[in-house]
């Protein structure tokens, strides 16, 4: 546990997205990822398209998001690994 909520929410893209390819998003999917089953649910897994992350109670950093991927990173390895 990383001690901060975080949200993240689908948003409209800046640009026309034509290709399916541009809408792969794989940080969103990761940040999805649920910590039970190490994957993300099946509307996070594909098409996900642009989000924006937040915090209820206050700004996401630079910082923050280098936390929350260090720790992801280390979940992932766990599961590669058969450890959870």
């Amino acid at each position: 546990k990383l001690g901060f909520p975080l949200r993240v929410t689908r948003v409209e893209p800046r640009s026309e997205l034509r290709e399916r390819v541009a809408y792969d998003n794989q940080w969103a999917t990761f940040l999805m990822i649920q910590t039970q089953s190490g994957i993300a649910a099946d509307t996070w897994q594909s098409h996900v398209g642009p989000v924006v992350v937040w915090r209820p109670d206050g700004p996401v950093s630079s910082d923050d998001m280098c936390l929350f991927n260090d720790f992801l990173s280390g979940l992932l390895d766990q599961y590669s690994e058969g450890a959870v």
